[in-house]
Parts: structure tokens; sequence; C-alpha cells
């Protein structure tokens, strides 16, 4: 059986226990939730490693250094991180939390690409003969 079949229907099953769960207290339901969310999450990651493998190979044929492809992949589990956070804290009824957390996000993500902007002003610097 295919690996994302196993990811769905277990995220399938995990809702459908939280929805169960939540009749008899609404931290049970969380609970759950909380727990489908870390095992799906762990699944998926298996799912990556034929990606950072393709990064590898792309950046030893390009000759791309690693460290510009870095903070590329780091954005994209940030970004992840942070809309599953989101989520997380809006079915909580928490939007504010939500909000931060998107906030967050989006600072973390600069924060990480900083060293391609400085690698971009560089070469414009260079280019332009400053």
């Amino acid at each position: 059986m295919e690996d994302w079949i196993r990811i769905f229907g277990l995220l399938l099953t995990a809702g459908i226990l939280c929805l169960l769960l939540r009749r008899t207290g609404p931290e049970f339901g969380t609970a759950a939730a909380v727990a489908g969310c870390l095992a799906g999450t762990l699944l998926l990651l298996k799912l990556c490693s034929p990606l950072l493998e393709f990064v590898r190979a792309l950046s030893a044929q390009t000759g791309i250094d690693r460290r510009f492809l870095a903070p590329v992949l780091k954005s994209v589990g940030i970004g992840a991180l942070t809309q599953f956070t989101a989520a997380f804290c809006e079915d909580c009824g928490q939007a504010t939390l939500a909000k931060v957390a998107v906030t967050g996000g989006t600072v973390l993500v600069l924060c990480v690409c900083l060293p391609l902007f400085q690698a971009v002003l560089s070469l414009t610097a260079a280019l332009s003969g400053g």
C-alpha cells in the first residue's frame, strides 16, 4: 500500500476519533488531534527523503552552493509548520494566536533568507562596480 494512502487513512481515523472524543471532553479531542498530527507529520517527513536527495544531486550537478539552497528548504519547512500551527490555534478558538504564529513564521522566513539577500546585495554591488 502506498505511504500517502496510509497517511490520509491515519489522518481520517484521527479526525473521526477527535469527533467522538470531543463528546466525552474537549481536551480528549484536542489530545487526539495533536497525536494524529504528530503521527501524520512524522510519516510525511519520511516521504521528504527523495526530495532532499534531488536537491543534493541538483546542487552537485549545477555547482550551486548548498548554503543557497538550504534557506529555500528551511523556508518551506517554516511555512508548513506555520500553517499547521495557525490552523491548530484556530481550531482551538484562538484566532489571535494563529495570527501571531503567521507573523512569527514570516519573520523567521525573512531571517532564514537573510544570507540570500546579502549574497544578492554583494553580487549587485560587484556587478555595478561598487
